[in-house]
């Protein structure tokens, strides 16, 4: 049969449950000193695990079944005269998780699915799995990211109704894409296209859903990610760079508008007084969250307040910053942490944060480079 195996792991990679699913290759060596692995291949080539708590859906697959799959898929895309539009759907794809800019490959699928809707349903799960597999070239693949972008427009625009759901599902997709590959362009590039997207929806609950969730994610596994908390701001102060988004959301076919969504001053102030509220408790030392922060203070009228507070806790750490009463009121207030050897680990950490206000201050106050009051 022809394509016998890359049919069958298209096959597995459409009908994967839940809407995120991650993907994972493994060396064959492994299932030597992994006997449950090698039990779970036993009893199904593909094997799969579906979280319902968080929806992910995991695949594995064995990386001689991977290289097996491009060989098939590279010979008969390549090879083969007059080939058949069934079996060409099955070769593009399958192709494109190991080589992902082949445009060759891509142009055929998206010539193949102008008469199938089903096949570009289909194609829209296949490659959301490839964004978020473990190989670092597939999951940052430029072009792969630009056809799941063209394939998302194409949903909405045809199909409002699903614009909700299809546009929640995006953004987990991505976060964890992330996740899988930290300061993945293409992601980011598409979280921004995103966020460009929601404001000519103007769908409010849209824009709290991103808003609130990028915001978690920055709390918890992005709190040195520069790209994504400038997301979040972006979210937050639309940027002048975003009218380049609008431009290419409208070059894929979404219809213009002259409207854009703006959040109220009165949500930035909001967002502005939490973050401030979270970064202050935290004790947060990195320069992103702060940068983030000095933007918005710049933009709720609190630009004077925040100067006031860089100068007072960069002259306080000047002073007495070494001394040994002013770290021992932030040791730890737990039983289990509370040792003299935190001293130096505090002190640690008090110099980091220092050096980051430091930076703060000279960038906005100092140096002009963003504004000066």
């Amino acid at each position: 049969m022809v394509l016998n195996l890359t049919k069958r792991l298209i096959g597995a990679f459409e009908n994967y449950k839940g809407y995120l699913p991650r993907l994972e290759i493994v060396d064959n060596g492994l299932l030597e000193v992994d006997p449950h692995l090698a039990k779970c291949f036993e009893e199904n080539m593909f094997p799969s695990y579906y979280d319902q708590a968080t929806g992910i859906d995991d695949i594995i697959i064995k990386r001689s079944t991977l290289i097996a799959c491009f060989s098939e898929c590279y010979k008969y895309l390549y090879q083969v005269p007059n080939p058949s539009k069934d079996d060409l759907y099955f070769a593009t794809l399958g192709i494109l998780l190991v080589s992902a800019e082949d445009h060759t490959a891509l142009n055929l699928n998206w010539e193949i699915l102008q008469n199938s809707p089903e096949k570009m349903h289909s194609t829209f799960k296949v490659i959301t799995l490839y964004l978020t597999c473990s190989i670092s070239k597939t999951n940052k693949s430029a072009s792969l990211w630009l056809y799941y972008r063209k394939l998302l427009i194409r949903f909405i625009s045809e199909d409002p109704k699903c614009q909700k759901n299809l546009i929640k599902q995006i953004l987990d997709v991505i976060i964890l894409s992330i996740k899988i590959h930290k300061r993945s362009y293409y992601a980011g590039y598409t979280l921004r296209f995103m966020i460009a997207l929601l404001r000519m929806t103007n769908n409010n609950d849209l824009i709290q859903y991103y808003l609130n969730k990028i915001f978690h994610y920055v709390r918890t596994d992005g709190l040195n990610d520069m790209s994504m908390w400038q997301i979040w701001a972006q979210l937050l102060l639309e940027f002048d760079d975003e009218k380049y988004y609008r431009l290419s959301i409208i070059k894929l076919g979404y219809p213009s508008t002259s409207h854009v969504y703006k959040l109220s001053p009165i949500t930035v102030l909001n967002c502005y007084h939490q973050l401030m509220e979270w970064l202050l408790s935290l004790g947060y030392k990195f320069y992103p969250g702060w940068f983030v922060a000095a933007l918005l203070a710049r933009d709720t009228g609190n630009a004077t307040k925040m100067k006031n507070y860089l100068e007072t806790e960069i002259a306080n750490f000047e002073k007495i910053g070494n001394s040994r009463a002013y770290v021992k009121q932030f040791t730890f207030s737990d039983s289990q942490h509370r040792k003299d050897d935190n001293t130096d680990i505090i002190k640690e950490e008090l110099s980091d944060k220092y050096m980051t206000l430091k930076k703060l201050y000279y960038t906005f106050y100092i140096s002009d480079a963003l504004y000066k009051e």
